[in-house]
Order: C-alpha cells, then structure tokens, then sequence
C-alpha cells in the first residue's frame, strides 16, 4: 500500500512510475536520481542504493559497486564541486553508454536512469522513457552500437 507521501511522489511521476511496472520485476537499474522512488515506489531493484549491507560477507561487493557508478574518492575529488555529493553526481553524470554496458557483464544492470539535461552522451541511443527530468536507457540496447 502506497503512504500519502509516496502517493504525491506517484501522482508527481506517474508516467515513469507506469514505465517502471511494465519493466520485469527482476530488472536492476542504476541512477542518481530518483533511486529512492525507483525501489520505494516502483518496487524496482537499484544497483546501488542508500542501503548499506551490515554482513561482511557483501561489503567488498557493494564498495565495488558504489565505485563503479559514483567512482573512487581520490577520482571524485579532481571533479568541480562544492561538497561530495555536488562531486559524486558529476562523476554519475560524465558515464557513457559503454561505462555501463562494461559494469553489466560483472553485475546485473538492466537499465541506466540519467538526467534528461545531462544525457548528451546517450544521444546515440533511443530510451525506453524520457520525460523533462529524466532518460531511461535500456542497457542492452548499448551494444548495438559501438
């Protein structure tokens, strides 16, 4: 059952939101944006997330991913920035189509989520869904074109 605020946030994004429910349930996708609303709302799997795995058996897999879509500290300090997360979002938002295609062969990556202002390297590519806030690209489509 969806709380009042996660109702807003579904009516606010509806058109994603039903995007999202004709993806398969097992589909994994990666993002900056909206990550919270992608497994919250659209009971949709995110690569990485704002989770953080309290048994040692998955903390080598999750710092593994975490660096693979928002990068190694001492690469995300030579970005501009005013603070980390300013930097993280701008090491996310340089990615390319084949930085995520090469993540997929290691982990399950179905789709790639990017800001529709800053998807100037997916222009190559014809998304799944677009709006005025975001791109969703599906990964697979990634190899066609090299």
């Amino acid at each position: 059952m969806i709380n009042s605020p996660q109702k807003d946030i579904y009516k606010k994004d509806k058109e994603m939101f039903q995007f999202l429910e004709t993806t398969n349930k097992n589909s994994v996708f990666v993002s900056y944006a909206k990550k919270l609303d992608i497994s919250n709302i659209g009971k949709r799997a995110v690569f990485i997330g704002n989770g953080f795995p309290f048994n040692e058996t998955y903390l080598k897999e999750y710092q593994e991913r975490k660096e693979l879509v928002f990068g190694k500290i001492n690469d995300v300090n030579k970005l501009d920035g005013q603070w980390i997360g300013e930097k993280v979002v701008n090491y996310f938002r340089k990615k390319r189509p084949q930085d995520f295609l090469k993540i997929a062969k290691k982990y399950k990556l179905d789709y790639v989520v990017v800001e529709s202002k800053y998807s100037s390297n997916f222009v190559a590519f014809r998304p799944k869904f677009e709006n005025n806030e975001v791109k969703i690209y599906k990964i697979s489509d990634f190899k066609e074109k090299r």
